[in-house]
């Protein structure tokens, strides 16, 4: 895997993981920093495990590899690799699980298995901004519905906003 030009193995990923873990426990040992220490964490899973590990063909950020909402696929529309890019503006990559509650708890405990962990819970789907309202409304945004515990289906806050995971496309499959 190539990031920044320099060859990365997930085991070296894995392991700057596990470095930023301790260091953002560290910096919420005072609970003043702990919303900062959730946010750094969330983000540097994102650009330390994630973004390398998203499969091409990729529009920017936004892998034919990943779920696509019918809204966000309707932009690949008659495209095919190799034309001129249909424009990504207006789409959202968005997390099934929001990345502070996974940060928070990576802040709480170390899963035994914590690449299992990442790869299971920090999932995206392609959403556009309609979609991503719809999720806002229904209150969602930046939570899970009531009841909802970790390790239960990651779709549920779709299904909350009427987003239907069945119709979520994989670009890939279908465009080779």
């Amino acid at each position: 895997m190539v990031v920044a030009g320099h060859e990365h193995n997930r085991d070296e990923l894995l392991g700057l993981i596990v470095e930023q873990i301790e260091l953002m426990r560290r910096f919420a040992h005072d609970e003043r920093y702990r919303p900062r220490a959730r946010w750094l964490l969330k983000e540097a899973v994102f650009w330390i495990w994630e973004l390398p590990q998203l499969k091409e063909p990729k529009l920017g950020k936004y892998s034919l590899h990943l779920p696509w909402s019918p809204k966000a696929y309707e932009r690949l529309d008659g495209w095919a690799p190799g034309a001129k890019r249909p424009s990504t503006d207006g789409l959202r990559f968005e997390h099934l699980i929001p990345r502070g509650l996974l940060a928070e708890a990576l802040l709480n405990e170390t899963p035994a298995d914590l690449a299992g962990f990442l790869d299971r819970h920090f999932r995206a789907a392609v959403l556009t901004i309609e979609d991503d309202h719809q999720l806002n409304k229904a209150g969602v945004r930046a939570r899970m519905p009531a009841g909802w515990k970790l390790g239960d289906d990651p779709w549920e806050r779709y299904r909350a906003a009427e987003l239907d995971p069945a119709s979520f496309v994989i670009p890939a499959e279908r465009l080779s």
